[in-house]
């Protein structure tokens, strides 16, 4: 008791102590930041895998990063633009340049572009011309089954596997034979002499010698002829038969007429 007594006086001062001391406790508790485990879910979050991180956007190096292809730089030059195929006549087809890969050759409607069907599989890398019958094209590209075409407008493509550019040809048209009107030429013998006496005409047009002389003439070729023409006879010659390339003709009846000159060009 004397004890308790000397210190009764210090009691508020204890009590004080005391408060301030759990007061401190409770603060220092209350202001720690709570750690969490790895594998414990943040609230209304999920539970991330130990060891990993969210990871970042994938930047591919310019070098594999794709781009849309350029134009192609290549170009047909058979068919020309409007030509005139006749179905069942062998016609080139022909591109400015080799494209150093191979492709495949199709035919496609030049007024609902569709294709129609294909006319090469596979082209060589360094190929540049084919001819073709202008007259059958396989149903698939792989070949096999093939059919007849129709006359009409058309376009010739070439495409390519991946992101190589194709090209096409500008419109032309295959027609039937008899929808095509061969040009003729003439050439007139009178008063002993040719007239004209040079002529340049495409492969597969006609020339017609007439004689308008009263006596009869005898026009021939090392490459044709000869042909004799009574007075107000005339001869066609189709060039369809004839390579390309320059021809000289006279009459033999009458050497000193001299030469006439024929030239057939593609």
């Amino acid at each position: 008791m004397p004890t308790f007594e000397k210190i009764k006086p210090y009691w508020p001062l204890i009590i004080a102590a005391v408060v301030l001391v759990i007061g401190f406790a409770i603060f220092s508790i209350s202001g720690t930041p709570t750690t969490r485990s790895p594998n414990v879910p943040a609230p209304g979050g999920t539970t991330p895998t130990e060891g990993t991180q969210t990871p970042a956007q994938e930047t591919k190096p310019l070098s594999q990063q794709t781009t849309p292809p350029a134009p192609s730089t290549n170009k047909f030059l058979t068919p020309a633009k409007d030509a005139k195929w006749v179905i069942g006549q062998n016609n080139l087809v022909s591109w400015s340049k080799a494209v150093g890969f191979p492709g495949a050759v199709s035919l496609a409607d030049a007024v609902s572009n569709q294709t129609v069907g294909w006319i090469l599989s596979s082209t060589d890398p360094q190929q540049t011309s084919f001819l073709w019958n202008t007259k059958e094209v396989s149903v698939s590209r792989s070949g096999g089954l093939k059919k007849d075409i129709p006359s009409g407008d058309y376009f010739i493509k070439i495409t390519f596997d991946g992101a190589r550019p194709a090209f096409q040809s500008d419109k032309f048209s295959v027609v039937l034979p008899t929808e095509v009107q061969i040009p003729i030429h003439t050439v007139t013998i009178q008063n002993y002499a040719f007239s004209p006496t040079s002529v340049a005409v495409k492969q597969g047009s006609k020339v017609m010698f007439v004689n308008n002389d009263v006596v009869k003439h005898r026009v021939i070729s090392t490459n044709f002829g000869p042909y004799e023409l009574a007075p107000g006879e005339s001869y066609t010659l189709d060039t369809a038969r004839l390579t390309p390339a320059v021809y000289f003709y006279y009459d033999d009846l009458y050497p000193y007429m001299g030469q006439a000159k024929l030239e057939v060009t593609k």
